[in-house]
């Protein structure tokens, strides 16, 4: 993949053609050097499945449209394929959450919290929303359309996302 961080996996019949682009920033080149390949394998009988640290909500069309066998998303919290459709979703329990969001706040640590159908995040914590910023102008959605307040009764998630410059901060949040 030219200057592109680029990884090759060997298929079972030695089809040799995957790049990995981190933060799709080469996903055209990507697209065009795939051309014909995704379908190929497929018709040999492999399983094509999308794979993102990325919750559900923020898989952008682009890459659905890949029409893949399954999408691994969430950090593998939630799995879901075009046969069975969703085979795993581990959510967070409401009680955890809330022990969590309690003991970030305790410490001034900065949480992102990711379910396949929305996020949430304190508004005042700038690390988090910088970020929710960028990722809503990626995925070409409205923060408002996937927000959810954390504060809200019974709220839960799949996923949390930490951020901190504070090592002393993160110590003390991971002790409890």
């Amino acid at each position: 993949g030219g200057e592109h961080e680029a990884l090759t996996v060997y298929w079972a019949d030695g089809v040799e053609d995957f790049h990995m682009d981190p933060d799709c920033e080469a996903f055209d080149e990507v697209e065009t050097l795939m051309s014909g390949t995704i379908e190929e394998a497929q018709e040999a009988g492999h399983l094509l499945f999308l794979c993102s640290g990325r919750c559900y909500c923020h898989i952008e069309e682009r890459f659905r449209k890949l029409e893949p066998d399954g999408i691994v998303c969430g950090c593998g919290t939630n799995v879901i394929t075009k046969k069975y459709g969703e085979m795993i979703h581990h959510r967070i329990s409401a009680s955890d959450v809330a022990l969590i969001r309690d003991t970030a706040r305790e410490n001034g640590i900065d949480i992102l919290y990711e379910s396949a159908e929305r996020i949430g995040f304190d508004p005042q914590c700038k690390m988090v929303l910088a970020h929710v910023k960028r990722l809503a102008e990626i995925v070409g959605k409205d923060i408002g359309s996937v927000y959810v307040d954390p504060d809200q009764e019974g709220f839960t998630c799949d996923k949390v996302c930490i951020f901190t410059e504070d090592e002393e901060a993160l110590k003390r949040f991971t002790e409890k």
